[in-house]
């Protein structure tokens, strides 16, 4: 840009520049810090005390640590203390636990076992069971007496009763003596079916006693059913038990008991 020529009041030529034109001059000004200023700067005592106090509150942290490691160090080794104590008495609960299923299977086995018996027992009894008897007088042994049930049974082995000749026959037909021998007594008894019967006995029936110690037979006893049946529950295996009967059927229902005299 060309300057304008210009004359001031002595007519001296001057150069006028633009106004925009005009170069700028910044100028940097040199303080002084102020007394304040001096102050407020950390002097090294200052910056030793600040050190120190740094270095003893991180020896504060560090035994903080120290004891909050050691706290929950205990607290963890007393958890793995019940851990254990549970372990163990899980592992005992265990064992009984298996203890009570052996016993249980056992008991089961057991079970089983006597269920069978009792059904093998149940089939050898209707085995052992013969028909009805028709109305009749029979011979035979008393396997049982049930007087004071509702309605009284009793169980008895028909059987067949012989005296003189005809007991020797029948015992040479039986092999049991030879031809010439004789039968002790003059009785022979012959039991061909050892299937059992069970009849029903009629409540009033009376029950005629021969033998000793409860009659004489001379002199027979009769005596009611309930009676007879304590009497039968009490000498088990001797004389009443032992002996023979005669019983009398009719409608399939026994009416009377007589015992037979044994010389």
């Amino acid at each position: 840009m060309t300057p304008l020529p210009t004359y001031n009041t002595r007519n001296h030529p001057t150069r006028v520049y633009p106004k925009e034109a005009t170069p700028r001059i910044s100028v940097t000004r040199h303080t002084r810090p102020t007394h304040r200023e001096h102050r407020n700067r950390p002097t090294a005592l200052t910056l030793a005390l600040i050190i120190v106090a740094g270095i003893l509150g991180g020896v504060s942290v560090f035994a903080w640590d120290r004891t909050g490691s050691r706290n929950g160090s205990g607290a963890l080794e007393d958890a793995m203390t019940q851990r254990d104590a549970a372990l163990g008495e899980l592992a005992t609960l265990n064992g009984r636990l298996d203890g009570l299923r052996a016993g249980l299977t056992a008991a089961r086995a057991e079970a089983t076992a006597l269920r069978d018996a009792v059904a093998q027992a149940e089939a050898e009894l209707v085995s052992m069971l013969g028909p009805a008897l028709d109305d009749g007088r029979y011979f035979g042994s008393l396997i049982a007496l049930g007087a004071i049930q509702k309605p009284p049974r009793l169980l008895i082995d028909i059987e067949q009763w012989f005296t003189d000749q005809e007991a020797i026959a029948a015992a040479i037909e039986d092999g049991v003596i030879a031809p010439g021998e004789i039968i002790p007594n003059g009785y022979y008894i012959r039991n061909e079916n050892p299937r059992w019967r069970t009849i029903e006995i009629d409540p009033a029936t009376g029950v005629t006693l021969k033998t000793y110690p409860f009659a004489d037979p001379s002199q027979p006893t009769t005596i009611a059913l309930d009676e007879f049946g304590e009497l039968f529950s009490a000498y088990e295996g001797r004389f009443l038990p032992s002996s023979p009967y005669w019983i009398a059927v009719e409608d399939g229902t026994v009416v009377a008991i007589e015992e037979q005299f044994i010389p």
